[in-house]
């Protein structure tokens, strides 16, 4: 498999596990969006990858959470199976970063304990440039502990999530969705807190959780092998 990185930190971001947990990151290189406020380009080609063998990959972790991110990780399906499925024979519990485009592969992990493994799916919106509107993408397979994270920018991207939260409440099987408003590590969040707070209550949405990324906020850098 081609992998960035292996490092472990605090998950920053939204996951069944908690926000703020320790957690063994495998990057996966290779991706293919290009998302305007991407904060991982360094892993954006397959070729800013190293090759990876399973053993080389699982011999020295020590955490129970794993988080397997990107690049896009599910570019890899076939390697990465054969890895969650050794996580989970060693005890571990996984969370799979996603850009959304590759949501009907969560069937090729239902063979599996698949409740040790949880999706977290991005619905891009139109300030990402790679609007999922546009593209022939379902999140129907996606489950009930899966969760899907709208990365907002502006006020278009926070209108259309709601719009598109309200529909997935009644069409799919996901009951948690959440709302993450981009961070620039300067100047912080380009939402106030208090005005996504007012949107979510205006609109009745209990479920959704407002996810600001905690590494970006404690000014954590990854520890990259």
């Amino acid at each position: 498999m081609k992998l960035y990185s292996i490092f472990e930190s605090i998950d920053g971001e939204i996951n069944g596990w908690h926000q703020g947990c320790i957690s063994t990151f495998i990057r996966f290189a290779g991706c293919n969006l290009r998302c305007s406020y991407c904060d991982t380009i360094k892993a954006q080609k397959e070729d800013d990858g190293n090759n990876y063998i399973l053993p080389d990959v699982v011999r020295d972790i020590r955490t129970k959470k794993i988080t397997l991110t990107g690049g896009e990780p599910l570019l890899q399906y076939t390697e990465a199976i054969p890895l969650v499925e050794h996580l989970i024979r060693q005890g571990r519990v996984i969370s799979i970063e996603t850009n959304g485009r590759y949501n009907h592969l969560r069937k090729e992990f239902y063979l599996h304990d698949y409740e040790k493994v949880q999706f977290i799916s991005d619905y891009k919106l139109p300030g990402s440039g790679e609007f999922t509107e546009h593209f022939d993408v379902s999140f129907g397979s996606l489950q009930e502990y899966d969760i899907i994270k709208f990365v907002v920018g502006t006020q278009e991207d926070l209108l259309i999530a709601i719009q598109k939260i309200i529909q997935f409440k009644q069409t799919i099987a996901v009951k948690t969705y959440a709302i993450s408003p981009i961070v620039d590590r300067r100047t912080g969040p380009v939402f106030d807190a208090k005005e996504l707070v007012d949107h979510l209550i205006r609109n009745g949405l209990s479920d959704v959780v407002l996810n600001f990324q905690l590494h970006k906020l404690l000014n954590l850098k990854e520890e990259e092998n």
